[in-house]
């Protein structure tokens, strides 16, 4: 027993670190700094080295795997095959029901998809086919057709003409993605990823949104597109204190690390004692030249001004007799 402990031991201690090495660090931005900036830092590394904001997309597609998409939809495709056909909907419907659980890769994506499809084209009622398609669309959240859905061969052409028709009537809003979340670089559509700076046209609809960033707190919600339309996002920052001293706040890895800012605005107290030194300087310096004056020469100032005192009380004194009372 103590020989296995202590084997299991050795191999947390010795090998753990290794894996540790070998994934490199993972980089948090100092949320001064720019992204393009921090971008170009990022490129400058090995492969290894990764940041905050895809290490967390990373994380989110290994956690939808959890679900076993695939191995769901063989079993749900030997029932079709076989003509089971109650079993096959009630295997295709489980599928559907995920759609919203997780962030999809591509793969998981279209296994959705085909999923709704196969629901719709077994729907005899119209409106219920209908609701269906709709709903197949509004998860792709792009027109499904034969140039961007390549699985459009294995269903009947009326079904997808009908799915297009539908796509077409639907109103579409605009969404600004640097409005929406002006601290978050990936944002995901149903585990889709948009183009950040790009406004995007989307039904509207229910979607899971998730929203990461290497400098704040990852944000993901499944909600309405009129109640994202209208919201600005903002989360924790990851980092805590100044610029010039910043801290990881909830370090759960050890291999994380802040990428510096090379150039941190001065703060406050740092511009007061700047300000203070420079009002010093001159004080100095006008002490400095005052004392650089020869002594002979403030005698005779003093001097001078003396009899022009005296001067100007003659000259009021005089001027008294003539007045008449």
């Amino acid at each position: 027993m103590n020989f296995k402990w202590n084997t299991s031991f050795l191999l947390v201690v010795l090998i753990i670190p290794q894996l540790l090495s070998a994934q490199g660090k993972i980089w948090i931005k100092a949320p001064q700094m720019p992204l393009n900036e921090f971008k170009a830092h990022i490129k400058t590394l090995d492969s290894s080295h990764i940041s905050y904001s895809q290490n967390q997309l990373q994380q989110k597609r290994a956690q939808a795997k959890f679900f076993q998409l695939k191995n769901q939809l063989l079993k749900a495709q030997e029932f079709y095959l076989s003509g089971e056909g109650i079993k096959a909907i009630e295997a295709f419907q489980k599928i559907t029901q995920l759609a919203f659980k997780a962030d999809w890769d591509e793969e998981d994506r279209r296994i959705i998809l085909y999923s709704f499809l196969r629901m719709a084209q077994n729907e005899k009622d119209p409106e219920k086919r209908k609701a269906l398609l709709l709903s197949a669309g509004d998860f792709a959240s792009f027109p499904i057709n034969s140039r961007n859905y390549p699985d459009h061969r294995l269903f009947p052409p009326p079904l997808i003409e009908e799915l297009n028709l539908l796509q077409e009537k639907t109103n579409n809003f605009s969404l600004d993605w640097e409005a929406t979340f002006p601290d978050h670089e990936i944002i995901l559509i149903n585990g889709r990823q948009m183009q950040k700076d790009k406004k995007t046209n989307l039904p509207q609809a229910l979607y899971r949104v998730t929203a990461l960033s290497s400098s704040h707190q990852p944000w993901s919600q499944s909600l309405n597109l009129s109640e994202l339309i209208t919201q600005t996002i903002k989360t924790q920052s990851l980092t805590k204190g100044s610029c010039e001293n910043l801290q990881i706040r909830n370090e759960e890895q050890i291999n994380l690390q802040i990428l510096p800012f090379s150039d941190c605005p001065p703060s406050v107290i740092l511009r007061f004692k700047k300000n203070q030194a420079s009002i010093q300087e001159s004080v100095q310096i006008k002490k400095a030249r005052f004392s650089n004056i020869p002594p002979w020469l403030i005698v005779g100032a003093g001097v001078v001004t003396l009899s022009i005192i005296i001067s100007l009380n003659q000259n009021k004194k005089n001027k008294k007799g003539d007045y008449v009372y």
